[in-house]
């Protein structure tokens, strides 16, 4: 999970960090990320409020991510 100020209000651990436009997060393999690409900050802001700093465990790259440690 990141350190930044962008981050202070997330809660998925598979969170790393985030641009203009998109979300990056824990990748399928070791050492690996997934950027998740948004048509605009706007849309970016909506998605990362309601999984990243909400209810993350609904989100399904959240779902896809975990099963690695299952």
């Amino acid at each position: 999970m990141s350190t930044d100020y962008a981050s202070v209000n997330v809660k998925c651990p598979f969170y790393i960090s985030e641009d203009s436009k998109a979300i990056h997060c824990e990748g399928l393999e070791k050492g690996s990320r997934i950027a998740v690409e948004f048509r605009g900050k706007q849309y970016r802001e909506s998605v990362k409020e309601k999984y990243c700093n909400g209810d993350f465990e609904k989100c399904k790259l959240y779902k896809t991510i975990n099963q690695k440690y299952e």
